[in-house]
């Protein structure tokens, strides 16, 4: 059963995910974010370790996730109370679009495209550097396709471009984390 078979709004889950998504990059021992901090400390002369950033980051963007989590566990109406998605429904092949078939692509043949555009954005990932913003454009792949995969129209970039379903959890998230890291290094340190 969906997540709008069963009354969620997508937007909830489907943005604060693709926010945690990019904000583990600074909590994973193995990405250039971490290692990059790690070679600016040391050449500014200050003696960390990889374990040491890992024990700030890792509970700091678990508590930014956390935060961005609880506030969007409430985001947007209910989709019964959502006057633009029961405007949306009201026509008939929206409707079939919204709760129609879950069809899997298990078990079934891709032509070689498929494959060959797949290795092309495994390529530019390996060339696009991380960054803790991106959510505030939503040009990230992860944020594209959540707006992609949501049929009920609820995860969405807004009329003004910045006002996106991404841009508060990411704020959210961002800020409560780096508070929190402030906190932790202060402590630990």
């Amino acid at each position: 059963m969906s997540d709008v078979e069963q009354g969620i709004r997508p937007e909830r889950p489907m943005a604060v995910s693709s926010v945690a998504s990019q904000m583990g990059i600074c909590a994973s021992p193995v990405s250039v974010a971490v290692v990059s901090i790690l070679a600016f400390m040391t050449t500014a002369g200050y003696d960390y370790s990889v374990v040491q950033i890992l024990a700030v980051s890792i509970p700091a963007t678990g508590f930014g996730v956390l935060c961005a989590a609880i506030w969007s566990y409430r985001r947007g109406k209910d989709l019964d109370k959502d006057p633009r998605f029961q405007e949306f429904i009201s026509d008939p092949e929206n409707k079939k679009y919204v709760y129609g078939d879950t069809e899997s692509l298990q078990g079934k043949s891709l032509p070689k495209e498929y494959y060959r555009a797949m290795f092309i954005f495994f390529a530019g990932i390996l060339v696009i550097s991380a960054c803790y913003g991106y959510f505030f454009l939503p040009t990230y792949p992860s944020d594209l396709a959540c707006i992609g995969f949501d049929r009920s129209g609820t995860t969405r970039i807004g009329k003004y471009i910045l006002n996106h379903s991404f841009m508060i959890p990411g704020l959210i998230g961002v800020i409560s984390g780096c508070c929190m890291g402030f906190v932790i290094a202060h402590i630990v340190f």
